[in-house]
């Protein structure tokens, strides 16, 4: 996933962007987180948080990239 981000207000912001690795209360459901951007990773919630400062106008992008892993014939819904 990528998270695209835009100033457009003439002032610098501060912006905390929080979103979340999907959790699998099934053991043989296997989540690995691949790719977070430098965002803070909370291990028991799966949340990342980025703390993000823009200047007017600015925009950035984050991205958000996992593998998910299962036995065959297994079901799995996001």
């Amino acid at each position: 996933y990528r998270i695209e981000i835009r100033n457009n207000k003439n002032v610098p912001i501060h912006i905390q962007l929080q979103d979340q690795f999907p959790l699998s209360p099934n053991d043989d459901i296997v989540i690995k987180q691949v790719e977070t951007s430098g965002g803070t990773v909370d291990g028991e919630t799966g949340i990342v948080t980025w703390e993000i400062d823009l200047k007017p106008g600015e925009q950035t992008a984050r991205s958000l990239q996992f593998e998910v892993t299962y036995p065959k014939g297994v079901t799995v819904y996001f």
